[in-house]
């Protein structure tokens, strides 16, 4: 009991922990431009904490938002969120393909485009935006394959070429990086209008968009960048803590077989559980989120398995055996010497050493009232069917 007690008292330990830790993360204060750094593939994870770290550089006192890029690229349904966060900021959006040999690839492309700015370092390059199925087999050689793959590719071209006119850059080249996959380095970008300005370095880049002006509305506004402080945001650990708290209800499920809590280690189980499902993605967005209704009916279905699990394990426990030695308590047989208070008796086909706390008659009917060491059985004699019911009870109940 007082171990059921201590398991349950660190689960609320490390639940309460995490509660504090992850208020303190959204109470941090903006600086005046927000930097996150992306250094990999587009996926949901980052949309979402790009989507989370814009939405906090809006609500703050954020000048500008600025995302340092290197990507060959992501899932076009991850750059979609990203982009859309980007053209509903109120303040202005920067991207900017760094460091040197750095790369904005495929889905990475179209976010710079989608950009109020867009810089690139020295020797960095952008484009190669052709859409590549990750399906299984791809879309084939077939007809069908060729037709489905011209509709992504006329989808992406269309939206590249949207983005780009949206922030007044160079169509064509838009829809050449996406059509033709063609790739371009920075000073060539910078020549066809592709992007804003090149920038060797954060402060040669801050240095280069002071006074710039961006449209909101239809109306320009400039940003200001003299004397800006760069906050940078790193990845937090909250889908972490939700994967580990998942992985804590199932240990907690497991021991709840395996050590007497009375039904506490499934409680704390249930509790990590639907904290692991609602912190594992936070997110503003509602087709980020998992939905409140699987998490309740995922616990609600894990209670019940475990609730029925455990009813067979109890019951099985106190099911009587049914073979072996213990198995034959409560047999009947019959004496074949005398018992006085030793000599042998015969149940079940075989012939057994016995003794009895009575004297017992040879031939009389006895019941085995349990087995002890070296295959020897103690029995008593049967009298009459209340008797002995009344006598195994009392048995029962002293063992």
């Amino acid at each position: 009991m007082l171990k059921s007690v201590y398991l349950c008292s660190l689960v609320i330990l490390v639940l309460l922990s995490t509660g504090l830790l992850l208020k303190a993360e959204e109470i941090t204060t903006p600086a005046n431009i927000r930097v996150v750094r992306v250094a990999g593939i587009i996926n949901p994870v980052l949309a979402d904490f790009i989507s989370v770290e814009l939405d906090t550089a809006n609500n703050g006192n954020a000048r500008a938002f600025l995302i340092e890029l290197d990507t060959p690229g992501g899932l076009d349904s991850s750059m979609r969120v990203i982009i859309q966060k980007i053209l509903a900021s109120k303040i202005p959006v920067i991207v900017y393909v760094y460091p040197s040999g750095a790369r904005a690839a495929s889905a990475g492309a179209l976010i710079t485009l989608a950009a109020d700015f867009a810089a690139m370092a020295p020797g960095t390059n952008i484009g190669a935006a052709h859409p590549v199925s990750i399906g299984i087999g791809g879309t084939g050689d077939n007809e069908q394959g060729n037709t489905v793959m011209e509709k992504v590719v006329n989808d992406a071209v269309a939206y590249a070429r949207s983005l780009a006119e949206q922030r007044g850059r160079n169509r064509d080249w838009a829809e050449q990086i996406v059509r033709d996959s063609i790739s371009t380095a920075a000073q060539e970008a910078l020549e066809l209008k592709a992007i804003d300005l090149i920038a060797t370095d954060e402060q040669d880049l801050l240095k280069k968009l002071d006074d710039r002006t961006y449209l909101r509305n239809g109306k320009p506004r400039k940003l200001v960048t003299r004397g800006a402080v760069l906050s940078y945001a790193e990845m937090t650990w909250r889908n972490y803590i939700g994967v580990l708290l998942i992985l804590l209800a199932i240990i907690l499920f497991i021991l709840e077989i395996k050590v007497v809590s009375y039904g506490m280690l499934t409680v704390g189980g249930l509790i990590a559980l639907t904290f692991g499902s609602l912190i594992l993605v936070d997110s503003p967005e509602p087709y980020l989120q998992i939905s409140r209704s699987v998490i309740a009916a995922t616990v609600l279905i894990c209670a019940s398995v475990i609730s029925l699990v455990l009813f067979f394990v109890v019951r099985v426990q106190k099911t009587r055996f049914v073979s072996g030695l213990e198995g034959m308590i409560g047999e009947r047989g019959q004496a074949v010497t005398a018992l006085d208070p030793r000599g042998q008796v015969y149940v079940h086909g075989e012939y057994w050493d016995a003794h009895a706390e009575e004297t017992i008659a040879s031939g009389s009917e006895i019941e085995i009232v349990r087995s002890e060491a070296n295959l020897k059985l103690l029995v008593r004699a049967v009298k009459d069917n209340s008797t002995v019911s009344t006598a195994k009870e009392k048995d029962y109940v002293s063992d």
